[in-house]
């Protein structure tokens, strides 16, 4: 259960459907992906609380770029 004003980490974004259901009820989603396409897509959406980063997660700026904690990973 998705407890309001949840922070989340989005491993692979893909079409972005998990943060247009969830937007509503976390105060910040960051998304991780690959593919340029999936990160233009997010940015269409608008969503304020949503930012997606193309970037690895084994990415030695990993780390820099999330220094905070989340209470969801997905």
């Amino acid at each position: 259960m998705l407890l309001p004003g949840a922070s989340i980490l989005h491993v692979g974004v893909g079409n972005s459907q998990f943060a247009q259901r969830f937007a509503a009820r976390a105060s910040r989603i960051d998304g991780l992906t690959l593919h340029p396409n999936e990160q233009i897509h997010a940015a269409t959406l608008a969503l304020p609380q949503y930012t997606v980063y193309l970037l690895n997660k084994y990415s030695t700026a990993f780390r820099a770029l999330f220094p905070h904690r989340y209470g969801w990973i997905i």
